[in-house]
């Protein structure tokens, strides 16, 4: 619906305009009724009129006067100007102002017909051609995107920079995308990405880039100023939050002034950043010919331990082996190697960690999924634990989420409950339910968010959610819409 205003000192024209323009045929609504141009300045506070319908003489503004100061403004509005007086001086001003009516009192309907159709095709016309900038816009950015996610993802595997448009000045800030609770990537796409653009630049007009060249990494570039980089930083968190994504690591980088020196900044931050994370010093430098952190004797060893289904034993091996390795200045992609081919080892023993060591080999930086060294040595720990209890307890497990769903729960909570695997105990509730275990637990929450807004629709969303166990009333919002279709305000 396009809003109208009309603008008239006689209150009879007034109303005889509001009768005889068939509004709901048109797709119009009245925005205000005003007596001079100063009430429509004031009205503007409150409506953004499509369609101006404005006398010429009118006390305090006249409406040449108004109709000037509406485009001073950059107010696009359609100008329809009707009056009693046939003046060359006015008409000329008219055109001057891009009016695209000029109806003499008395006015007819014929003639008020044709204006407002014009003034709706002109609309339709500046909504098309704006929709089609916008998505060429929306395209370019994309493109924009993919190609600095390609130039970033070939700088981490050679080392080198390719050229790309892109500010001589700025920082990196660099945050880590862990695994979720079920071991598995955030998905975040392009247009995520893209969205995430959108809104920092809607906050702060300047040019800010949000990349991902691979799956662990999310990469912010942003002008060099220390406070903003710090604004950008905390406000990229509560971003995540909102997504359900956590980041317990990020690394700010120095300022870098042209391009050669952005690149050179990212694999410094990058390695920085390495070093936060897993409690080491790594190194720079990429070495193709790095000392094998597992060499074939080792691996061997390892897989003996496993046969023998020694479990303890071949976690010591490969805790003592990467301590070791971690204390010599290590470098990238030694450290990789080392995760992936451990995975890989264990996976030819234990099917279940097939998927995920399929993951890791895939996929560049697949370290940075674990949010320490901790983490992963305990992947590899409770592997022990899954291997000599195998007994189905499912129904055990589900029964306990459906008491306890209204709780903070996650798959490292039961896990610690029952003394299982994560990753174990997530293909188990899978198998039995057909859904993940964040699926099973949302669809568990919404059942009974639903129940609970059919008996009160009058309860606050906020509340309900921390009820069900959300910490994020909008999160929550967004989970329900998901699986109901509606929002829970329509319910």
């Amino acid at each position: 619906m396009y809003k109208v205003i009309i603008a008239d000192d006689n209150p009879i024209i007034c109303q005889a305009l509001l009768r005889r323009i068939p509004w709901k045929e048109l797709g119009l609504e009245l925005g205000g009724i005003c007596n001079n141009g100063k009430e429509v300045i004031e009205k503007l506070s409150e409506v953004s009129p499509d369609i101006i319908i404005t006398d010429i003489r009118m006390p305090l503004k006249d409406g040449l006067s108004l109709i000037e100061q509406l485009r001073s403004r950059h107010i696009h509005s359609q100008i329809i100007i009707v009056s009693g007086y046939n003046d060359y001086m006015y008409l000329k001003k008219a055109i001057e102002f891009d009016v695209i009516s000029y109806l003499f009192k008395p006015i007819q309907d014929e003639e008020l017909l044709k204006g407002l159709n014009k003034a709706i095709n002109n609309l339709r016309q500046t909504e098309e051609l704006n929709h089609i900038s916008n998505f060429a816009k929306t395209l370019e950015q994309r493109e924009h995107i993919r190609a600095f996610n390609d130039c970033l993802l070939y700088l981490i595997n050679s080392y080198h920079f390719q050229n790309l448009s892109s500010p001589s000045q700025g920082r990196w800030i660099l945050f880590q995308i862990p695994f979720n609770n079920e071991h598995q990537f955030h998905e975040i796409d392009v247009e995520k990405l893209l969205d995430y653009k959108k809104i920092l630049n809607k906050k702060w007009p300047c040019e800010i880039q949000v990349l991902a060249p691979v799956k662990t990494l999310v990469a912010v570039l942003c002008p060099p100023e220390s406070r903003l980089a710090e604004d950008v930083t905390n406000f990229v968190h509560k971003l995540f939050k909102w997504d359900g994504i956590l980041s317990p690591h990020y690394l700010l980088s120095h300022t870098f002034n042209n391009p050669n020196q952005m690149g050179k900044e990212f694999i410094t931050s990058l390695t920085h950043l390495y070093s936060q994370i897993f409690d080491s010093v790594f190194s720079e430098e990429s070495n193709n010919d790095s000392t094998q952190v597992l060499t074939m004797d080792i691996q061997q060893t390892l897989r003996t331990h496993l046969a023998l289904s020694d479990y303890s034993g071949a976690s010591q091996l490969l805790m003592n082996k990467l301590n070791s390795y971690l204390h010599k200045n290590p470098e990238l992609t030694g450290f990789e190697s080392f995760i992936r081919t451990t995975l890989q080892i264990y996976s030819e023993y234990i099917p279940s960690l097939t998927d995920l060591s399929k993951l890791m080999a895939s996929n560049i930086l697949s370290p940075l999924a674990f949010d320490s060294l901790e983490r992963f040595f305990e992947l590899i720990k409770n592997i022990n634990n899954e291997q000599l209890k195998p007994v189905d307890i499912t129904e055990e497990i589900l029964k306990y989420i459906k008491r306890n769903y209204t709780q903070q729960l996650t798959l490292t909570i039961i896990s610690k409950r029952f003394h299982y695997n994560n990753i174990y105990l997530g293909q188990l509730i899978k198998q039995k339910t057909g859904m993940s275990f964040n699926q099973y637990l949302n669809k568990l929450r919404v059942e009974q968010a639903v129940e609970i807004l059919k008996k009160n629709n009058q309860v606050k969303i906020t509340d309900l959610s921390f009820q069900l166990g959300y910490s994020d009333s909008r999160y929550f919002s967004k989970v329900f819409k998901k699986i109901t279709g509606v929002s829970p305000s329509s319910i």
